[in-house]
């Protein structure tokens, strides 16, 4: 993300209707700001993890509870504004922890 708060990201799940921000159930780790609402951010005045920098990682941990024993899609959606001045977003480690978890990645959309 470029630095401000023009660019961010958010985690999403979807037991098969809409996604839904996770934003609620961090329990670690939580949205650091908000995505400014007048650029072209498809995010715009939504929480976000925002301010673009690099340096160490941070853990984030979501309760994912709520939705045990059904099969969703859990996705990191990033939104910028025109200018797109930033690296990109970089997630590392992730790792879902249950009695049966099973991971396959989805195509990424245009």
């Amino acid at each position: 993300f470029e630095r401000g708060t023009w660019d961010g990201g958010v985690i999403e799940i979807s037991s098969g209707g809409d996604f839904e921000d996770l934003g609620p159930k961090i329990l670690s780790g939580r949205y650091n700001g908000t995505i400014r609402d007048f650029t072209s951010n498809p995010l715009i005045g939504r929480p976000g993890w925002v301010e673009g920098r690099l340096g160490i990682f941070q853990q984030v941990v979501v309760d994912l509870s709520s939705f045990a024993g059904k099969t969703v899609i859990i996705r990191f959606r990033i939104g910028t504004d025109q200018d797109g001045k930033g690296l990109g977003w970089y997630i590392d480690d992730l790792s879902l922890l249950g009695e049966r978890v099973s991971c396959a990645p989805l195509a990424m959309e245009p």
